[in-house]
């Protein structure tokens, strides 16, 4: 009988052991038999996967929730982890359906699980109206602005098809955090947000952002709004020296509205003009033109919309072009890679015999650059 009573209770005690390994925690997001995250393995973290060929939604969010000890660097991006390595081992086909587990992450006590959940709502067709509804929910009373970056990337071409949306991204656009009014910028400076109340305002607002890298993406995509109000305030920039590290990123916002690539569906002979203007701006520094300023439109296209798009855009000039570059290409105190774009330029959109006819442009050629900028045109002149 003694036996027994022993056996019954080395059982009990198993059980209690198993009992706290599995329900207790230690504050820290690990139980008290395991270790601090700090010193585990990504396989230490599959471990807890009974089958990796077919993963639970259970075993999935309590991985997921493994990211709560993750720090959030000041980019938003988080530390180098083994939650990330761990999720990367597991293939696809072996998770659970997305609406098995998403509404339970978004919904997480945990910020960093809010925000893996909300980055997964997006897909090659877009928000589905499930999906929008949660992402919705989520953004009345968010406050984590690590969450609320996540959210404004996943919502970013879903303005025009819900008004709380493009509310919500006009707003994270006068967000005292300078990363979300960046993501801000780039989900309302594209086509998706093309005709949304407010939207061009608040990239002519952000353009001059007091954040660099905020003014450098409303600049550089202000033009996929394809609306003409842009024009002057990038033009303002492109005016000012002191911006001249803009002047490349306004470029671009101008080419979009008057060359439209890859599309080739709009058109903007007031943008055009601007763009020329400043092209054609003296003195030239190593700085002024941008060179990427002048290589913004190079890239040309065989389909069809190309050459409707050269039918309806009568102000695209081929000889104004070929003068503007070969003063740049000639121009000493241009930067080299602004006078080798230019030379890209001629070859993309002049014909060959002009093309052919740089030759003598360019072995006229004596400053200090010359013998680069030679080699470059020779190269191309195969």
């Amino acid at each position: 009988m003694k036996k027994i009573t022993s056996l019954i209770l080395v059982i009990a005690m198993l059980l209690s052991g198993l009992f706290v390994f599995s329900g207790c925690g230690n504050g820290n997001g690990e139980n008290k038999n395991e270790k601090p995250y700090a010193e585990m393995t990504a396989e230490d973290l599959l471990a807890k996967i009974k089958d990796r060929e077919n993963v639970t939604s259970d075993e999935l969010i309590s991985l997921i929730s493994t990211y709560k000890n993750v720090n959030v660097k000041d980019d938003f991006t988080l530390e180098n982890n083994i939650t990330d390595e761990a999720l990367k081992a597991i293939e696809s086909k072996a998770k659970p359906n997305l609406d098995e587990y998403l509404e339970k992450l978004i919904k997480s006590d945990i910020p960093q699980v809010r925000a893996y959940g909300i980055s997964l709502i997006t897909s090659l067709t877009g928000v589905s109206k499930k999906n929008l509804e949660l992402a919705k929910e989520l953004i009345k009373d968010e406050e984590n602005e690590y969450v609320l970056f996540n959210t404004v990337k996943a919502l970013s071409n879903e303005a025009k098809s819900d008004p709380e949306v493009a509310n919500f991204l006009l707003k994270m656009a006068k967000h005292k955090n300078p990363n979300i009014r960046r993501v801000a910028a780039l989900s309302l400076g594209n086509s998706w947000s093309e005709g949304v109340e407010g939207a061009t305002d608040a990239i002519i607002e952000l353009m001059n952002d007091e954040d660099k890298d905020v003014r450098k993406v409303a600049c550089k995509y202000s033009g996929k709004l394809h609306d003409e109000k842009v024009i002057d305030p990038l033009v303002k920039i492109l005016n000012n020296p002191d911006d001249a590290d803009l002047h490349g990123d306004c470029v671009d916002g101008l080419t979009y509205l008057w060359y439209d690539y890859p599309f080739f569906e709009h058109t903007s002979e007031n943008a055009y003009k601007a763009t020329m203007d400043y092209l054609k701006k003296t003195p030239r520094t190593e700085k002024i033109p941008a060179w990427t300023a002048v290589g913004a439109f190079k890239t040309t296209s065989t389909q069809d919309s190309f050459k409707k798009w050269k039918e309806k855009a009568t102000y695209f000039n081929t000889d104004e072009l070929y003068n503007v570059m070969v003063d740049i290409i000639k121009d000493p105190d241009a930067s080299y890679l602004a006078r080798t774009a230019a030379i890209d330029e001629i070859k993309s959109h002049c014909s060959e015999e002009k093309f052919k006819g740089l030759q003598s442009v360019v072995d006229g050629l004596t400053d200090s650059k010359a013998s680069s900028i030679k080699s470059s045109y020779n190269s191309k002149n195969k």
